[in-house]
């Protein structure tokens, strides 16, 4: 699992719940998720859902398996057809759905009202979890010319991952990162796949006093050090905002670090940083006091904390 999707769904402990009866209803419709468009879409025809695998550790490999192609995206164990169908994710598993279309343009609120909806039930019958991610690719080359497959912000429910708009210029169109397969070619200019995303190139990265290579090319910070392998959560994949695309920030999850194009939550998601006058986000927890620059666990880097 990569670090941003452990980090997202960390955030989110009730999206991962099974559901409380053999026999699940369609969960309720939540306030704080998506919300209908003032027209509001007719309902698109929904063919009978797909249950496309029931895996949990396995996720990763079976996506692997499904390889890389345009015709077909990884949802669970199983795939969806690219362009027609979308992928409604419950934890490690999986159920292709037709695609509806959008009730609203791409990005507004209520865009997703009828797919959301399809989703939600299908996910929890089919697999007796509730919603946690919807899937149209999983790597660019599931979408037209021009576009790449972002993971974006869904809602309070979790992730979304979508063919979105190449820019010609300025900062990265995706809330996580333009997701990839390990054969995928990344469209976002500079870039390279990196346990799932598309990052930018970093020639020399730090990793304490050293530069990490060789046998052991990764940076990690438990254990700390340059490893053969890590944990996709304790990984350092940067030390400053410099080694991340134009409009992510680098931010420390514990003991690892990853860019962001947005972050949701300033508690643990903390933006490296230099000096006070770095952070500019305040925290919740303790009456909207603004963040101070401290010593992180990672020991060469300093990151906006809470009191």
């Amino acid at each position: 699992m990569s670090v941003i999707r452990f980090v997202v769904l960390a955030l989110l402990p009730l999206a991962c719940t099974p559901a409380p009866a053999p026999a699940p209803a369609p969960a309720p419709a939540r306030a704080d998720t998506v919300q209908p468009s003032a027209g509001g879409g007719p309902d698109a025809a929904l063919a009978e859902p797909v249950d496309a695998g029931v895996t949990d550790a396995g996720a990763d490999a079976a996506k692997e398996a499904v390889g890389s192609s345009p015709e077909h995206f990884g949802c669970g164990a199983g795939k969806c057809a690219a362009g027609r169908e979308t992928c409604c994710g419950a934890s490690g598993r999986g159920v292709c759905v037709q695609s509806s279309p959008n009730d609203a343009p791409q990005g507004k609120i209520g865009y997703l009202k009828t797919q959301w909806e399809a989703c939600d039930k299908a996910a929890l019958e089919k697999t007796g979890y509730s919603l946690s991610h919807i899937d149209r690719c999983d790597e660019s080359l599931d979408c037209g010319k021009g576009e790449v497959c972002c993971e974006q912000v869904l809602s309070s429910v979790g992730t979304l991952s979508e063919c979105t708009a190449l820019p010609a210029a300025g900062p990265t169109p995706c809330d996580f990162g333009e997701r990839c397969l390990q054969s995928s070619t990344c469209r976002l200019p500079g870039t390279q796949c990196i346990e799932g995303y598309c990052k930018k190139r970093v020639e020399k990265l730090r990793c304490g006093d050293t530069e990490c290579g060789g046998t052991t090319p990764v940076c990690c910070g438990d254990p700390l050090g340059c490893q053969s392998t890590c944990e996709s959560y304790k990984r350092v994949l940067c030390n400053r905002h410099a080694d991340c695309l134009a409009g992510q920030k680098c931010a420390v999850f514990g003991h690892g670090s990853d860019c962001l194009g947005r972050i949701l939550d300033p508690e643990s998601q903390q933006a490296v940083c230099q000096r006070d006058g770095d952070c500019t986000l305040r925290c919740a927890s303790s009456g909207g006091t603004r963040q101070r620059c401290q010593a992180s666990e990672i020991p060469w880097l300093k990151s906006c904390q809470c009191p």
